[in-house]
């Protein structure tokens, strides 16, 4: 386990550097360090597999569309269990949908909430199929959603229920192009069925791409994640 740990310590490193630089990194360092920790603290007390580290060139997807899109890295449990605590209306109507859910971190802590269904939205089959496994083995008293659903597909032309208002999680998996493709594609949605819509952007590093849809409006900004939401009935535009 401690071998691991400094392998994902060591990966997270590097991604970081290359996205923050070695200031920015050196500044999230402590935090991150203790946050890694209690993330294999998590995985360990369930027999899970959603901490490690996986780069985008790991990944068993052929397509053109993965120089736009980030490797695997969980959410934060204490900052999701923040982003829902901010959303101000209950949840049993909402579906939530993670888009590049990986191996399933975020699917498996929006299980604690009542949900009308959970949605992952995972285009690597490879980590798709880690996050079944996961699914399968997480037992918590904890839970309140027992319908949960894994897809292996583009999250950029994915289908959503039209039937239920939505929550859509990103946690920083593409770059500008691809979230601009997946934000349209959810516009297109809320312009065919208007209906209640929150977007919870954890590391928004293209929030230009988010700030710019005009069937948004940002709800709370943080230092980590920023919350969006749609009015029922506001048509996309």
């Amino acid at each position: 386990m401690i071998s691991a740990l400094m392998r994902t310590l060591l990966a997270g490193a590097r991604n970081s550097v290359a996205r923050r630089g070695w200031i920015g990194t050196l500044k999230l360092a402590p935090h991150k360090t203790l946050s890694l920790l209690g993330e294999w603290t998590f995985d360990w007390r369930y027999g899970l597999d959603t901490t490690t580290l996986v780069g985008i060139e790991e990944l068993d997807v052929r397509s053109a569309k993965t120089r736009h899109a980030h490797g695997y890295e969980a959410a934060q449990v204490f900052i999701f269990r923040e982003m829902m605590a901010a959303l101000p209306v209950p949840l049993q109507d909402f579906v939530f949908i993670d888009f590049g859910s990986g191996k399933g971190r975020t699917l498996l802590l929006a299980t604690h909430y009542p949900f009308k269904k959970i949605i992952g939205v995972e285009w690597s089959a490879q980590l798709n199929e880690v996050a079944s496994r996961n699914l399968q083995r997480y037992r918590t008293r904890r839970r309140k959603c027992r319908q949960v659903e894994t897809v292996c597909a583009d999250a950029s032309t994915y289908p959503l229920p039209a039937d239920h208002p939505l929550i859509c999680f990103f946690y920083n998996p593409f770059k500008e192009s691809l979230l601009a493709q997946t934000m349209a594609n959810i516009g297109s949605s809320l312009s065919a069925a208007p209906r209640d819509l929150f977007v919870l952007y954890l590391n928004p590093e293209n929030a230009q791409v988010t700030d710019r849809c005009a069937f948004l409006k940002r709800m709370l900004t943080t230092q980590y994640y920023i919350i969006y939401r749609n009015q029922g009935g506001v048509v996309a535009g």
